[in-house]
Parts: structure tokens; sequence; C-alpha cells
């Protein structure tokens, strides 16, 4: 049976490896105008895939963030069906909204309870490949962006921040130096946000309470960290974030451009809700949508998510859930504040903060993965010490 598992984890953890397609398709799209872009969608059936067969033979651990989805799960299908929600692609994807974290979170507590030296160190191999395939992607995108202009789109997204804390666990500089300057190129603002939040929370655990010892220690990278972002702004490269930060709901350009259309996506599930308040409380139920109208150029769209995770959540399921919901991340994350130097953690901190302004607990099966990580992390006595010492 333990044979079994790690053999499951290898291919879950392999598959890493085929996300990179992602990058490859865009920069396909982008110059060729070619598109492929059901390629992006086999890596997540293959995630979801593993985990469901690792459970035919498995206990599906449950914890109080799957009972809640599991609870409100039900309700909202029979509320889909009583809002008279179409029972369609829409519908199934909501299904699959609230299963992810059920399944997810077992698995990874699964993983977290069976992870040993060996493992851990073919993980690092693992994300260590993914890294350099990560400077491969960006530099192509580089050479098409700055050099040939061929494609003119700047903010190419990347995984990085996920990266980033096992590069951070292994001390390699060189590539945590790397990271940051090819982040800032790259013109991605939340992919900025999370790799400077992987920084501040591992860093915190040497920096505070400050001794001398500690800053002579990491004084030269911090000196070099500040020199990138001095040059960086000089050069334009929070450009994006600014425009964020120039945000002004009574102009409706200023929010198409700081949010990307995500304001829109509130105004449109607010006009939904106000409609029928009751769902404010208990959400619109699978299957439900609402119109996303673009300001200028007369676009609209029916939609049945949003960017903003916690807006999505609240879309679907109400506001009283993903209040709930994001207590008990809150909960955990309390808890787990003296392991901030663990990898596993900080992924769980920066996912959870990367849910304002994406909508990677929707659709990434790896982020609840990593919330049943950190449950365990919480609750195990282990606390994975070994990881320090590799």
């Amino acid at each position: 049976m333990i044979i079994q598992k790690l053999n499951l984890f290898n291919i879950f953890w392999g598959l890493y490896l085929f996300e990179f397609i992602t990058p490859f398709v865009l920069i396909l799209n982008y110059l060729t105008g070619i598109d492929v872009f059901y390629l992006i969608k086999i890596t997540p059936v293959l995630y979801v895939a593993v985990i469901f067969i690792f459970h035919l033979k498995n206990v599906l651990i449950l914890k109080p963030i799957s009972i809640l989805f599991i609870a409100t799960g039900i309700l909202s299908i029979f509320l889909g069906i009583f809002f008279g929600n179409s029972l369609d692609y829409k519908f199934l994807m909501h299904v699959y909204y609230a299963t992810i974290p059920i399944i997810g979170i077992s698995f990874g507590y699964h993983f977290a309870r069976s992870l040993n030296t060996k493992f851990y160190a073919f993980l690092l191999r693992i994300f260590n490949y993914c890294f350099y395939l990560t400077l491969i992607v960006l530099l192509i995108y580089f050479y098409f962006h700055f050099i040939t202009g061929q494609i003119s789109y700047w903010g190419f997204g990347t995984d990085i921040h996920i990266l980033l804390p096992f590069l951070l666990n292994q001390s390699k500089y060189t590539f945590i130096f790397l990271s940051i300057v090819f982040v800032l190129l790259s013109g991605k603002r939340a992919t900025t946000l999370n790799i400077f939040l992987d920084l501040i929370i591992y860093y915190s655990a040497f920096i505070f309470p400050i001794k001398l010892k500690s800053l002579l220690k990491y004084l030269p990278f911090l000196i070099a960290l500040l020199a990138v972002i001095i040059i960086g702004a000089q050069q334009g490269a929070f450009v994006r974030l600014e425009s964020s930060l120039s945000f002004n709901s009574e102009d409706e350009y200023s929010t198409l451009v700081a949010t990307g259309g995500r304001w829109q996506e509130v105004l449109g599930i607010i006009e939904h809700h106000s409609k029928n308040p009751i769902k404010w409380l208990i959400g619109a139920g699978f299957g439900g949508r609402y119109l996303w109208e673009i300001p200028f150029g007369g676009y609209s769209e029916i939609k049945h998510y949003a960017h903003f995770t916690p807006i999505a959540y609240i879309f679907i399921f109400g506001i009283p859930f993903t209040a709930v919901l994001y207590i008990m991340f809150i909960k955990i994350f309390i808890k787990g504040w003296v392991l901030r130097k663990n990898p596993f953690f900080i992924l769980f901190c920066v996912s959870i903060f990367g849910s304002f302004f994406g909508a990677n607990l929707l659709v990434d099966i790896k982020i609840w993965v990593f919330v049943g990580i950190a449950y365990y992390l919480v609750n195990s006595k282990e606390k994975f010490t070994f990881i320090d010492f590799l």
C-alpha cells in the first residue's frame, strides 16, 4: 500500500512538469494566432484523475473545510435546481469547484503523512527542473517581447511563486535573485506580489526579532534586492502595479485598467444578487450565472465565476459560506505561523493571498493539496523537521 501511495505521489508531482504546456501554448498563440488552448486543460484533468484513483484505495480524510464544502455543495445542487439554473457545463464547473477542495485536502494530508527525506529530495529535483524550464520560457518571451516586438502584450504569468519557497529552502541565492529579476521583467502583477510575500514570510523567521547577526548574514542579498527594485521602478517594471493603485470606482476606464475587468465582474454579481437578495446569504446555486459587461466596446458575456475568488464564492455559495471559509484559513495561518520557514506552509499562505486577485482556488487542485499539507503541519508533532537539514 505504501509503495502504491508513493507511486501515485510521484506521478502527481511529476505531472507538474507538464504544466509547461501552458506557457508554450500562450507563446505559440501570441506568435501565430493558432488556438490550441485545449491542451492547457490536459494537466489539470490528469491531476484530478490521479487523486481520484488514489482515493479508490485510500480513505477520504475529511477536515473542517472539506465538510463545509460537502454540506454547502449539496445545498447548492438543490438551490441550482430550485432557481431554474441550466444543467449544463457551467453547472458541472460549479460541482468541480466544490469537489476539488474535498479530494485535494485529503490527498495533501495523505501526502504529508507519507513524506520523508528521500521523497522530499525527489520533490526538490522536480521543482528545480521546473525552475530551469521557467527561465527558458521567460527568456523566449523576453526575446519576442523586448527584442523583436512580435509579442506586444506585457504580462506573462509563471509559477515562480510556487518554486521560490523551495529555492529559499535550498539557499540557492543566485536562483532567488534571478527569480525576482525575471518576474519583474515579466510584468505580471499577481506573480510579483506573490514572490514578495514568499520572501517576507520566509525571512521574517530570521530577521524578527532583529539580530545583528541575521542582518549581516542577509545584508548583501537585501542590498541586491533593493537595487533590483529601484532599477526596476526606474525602468517601469511596476507600471502595471501602479495602474492597480490608481483604481477609482467612479471612473469606468480606471477600474477596467486597474483590475483587468475584474471590477466589472464584481458589479455584475452585485446586480445579479440585488435582484434576489436572499442569494447574498445562500448564493446563486450550482449553474448560476450573471452578466459581465465591459463599459467600452459594448462587449458582454454570461459568466459563472469571478477572478476574485472570494467574490466567486459569494456568488455561488453566499456570504456566510465565504466568511466561514476564510476564517478557517486564518485559523490555519495563525496556528502554523511558527512554521513559516517551511516551504509548504509558505505555499499555503501565498495561495490564499493569491485568491484575492485570481481564481486559483476554483480551478487549481494543487492549491487544495497545499491546504491539506498545511492541515497536517499544524496538527502534527513532526512538522517535517528534516526539511531544514536537506
